[in-house]
């Protein structure tokens, strides 16, 4: 007979502190992952002399976008820049 209550506790204890396990997962989850998203987005946005070949190519749904770029106010040499960038 105490074997079957105890059971019955511990069993009712499982069912109720259930719930609060798994919710501690999903909080685990969630607070690692902006830091992931972070990291891939940093490795998104990276400067580049081109976009040609995507070795390294931008993350959808950025997108490369190249410009011309004077080096100085004084100086008319103009240098090509690229980023990756969402439209």
């Amino acid at each position: 007979m105490k074997l079957s209550i105890f059971f019955v506790l511990f069993f009712i204890a499982i069912a109720y502190c259930q719930p609060e396990f798994l919710d501690d997962e999903e909080d685990e989850v969630e607070e690692t992952l902006p830091v992931a998203e972070e990291g891939r987005e940093k490795s998104c946005i990276t400067w580049r002399n081109s976009c040609m070949h995507y070795d390294k190519g931008c993350c959808f749904p950025w997108t490369c976008v190249c410009w011309s770029q004077t080096v100085s106010r004084n100086s008319s040499r103009k240098e090509k820049k690229c980023q990756c960038r969402l439209r």
